[in-house]
């Protein structure tokens, strides 16, 4: 499986953002092209998961505060984007094999970032976990989780998730910097 993808402007010297503008999959032995998934908006190049014959993504607009290439004065990274001015997208699995749609779901596909728990058969949608600010683009709101079925795209859990790394699945429990919680619940478990 590959992708192409178009890198936004600039920041600071550093080219820092990719979005995804065509995603497809070629034959390992003979680099045919099997199959292709051109998004209706953008795939962010964190928000795509492969496991168990199916590859999961988010397409989803881009947010035209990530693509502002100045920096704020003094150093100081833009502000974040309040919840609900980067508007939502939809999250499909598909086949590898084929490139069909198994299942799309467009409600409140708010993340920027996927994670499979394959033993479990869940697809975790997060924001992608950033400890230093600079490099914190407007659209990693943060602060919250949630996790479908891979098999049918329901939503199993939503929650309100305070993190800075990027979670971890390790069989039934998300491990984050800032806590852990069940992958199956969303529940909060004891760890530091």
């Amino acid at each position: 499986l590959n992708r192409q993808h178009t890198v936004s402007p600039r920041y600071g010297g550093i080219r820092l953002r990719t979005e995804s503008v065509l995603f497809f999959a070629l034959d390992a032995t003979t680099g045919q092209l099997q199959w292709q998934y051109r998004p209706q908006h953008s795939i962010r190049n964190n928000a795509i998961a492969i496991a168990d014959g199916r590859v999961y993504l988010i397409d989803r607009p881009l947010s035209m505060a990530d693509r502002i290439t100045e920096p704020k004065p003094n150093g100081k990274h833009r502000p974040l984007l309040k919840p609900g001015e980067h508007p939502g997208g939809t999250l499909l699995a598909l086949g590898a094999r084929s490139g069909d749609a198994v299942w799309k779901n467009s409600d409140d596909i708010f993340g920027t970032q996927l994670a499979v728990g394959t033993k479990h058969g869940v697809l975790l949608m997060c924001y992608q976990g950033v400890k230093h600010d600079f490099f914190k683009l407007p659209s990693e709101l943060g602060g919250r989780m949630a996790a479908f079925q891979t098999a049918t795209g329901a939503r199993i859990w939503d929650i309100a998730a305070d993190y800075k790394t990027r979670p971890i699945i390790n069989g039934d429990v998300i491990y984050a910097e800032g806590g852990a919680w069940k992958l199956s619940s969303g529940e909060s478990v004891p760890w530091k």
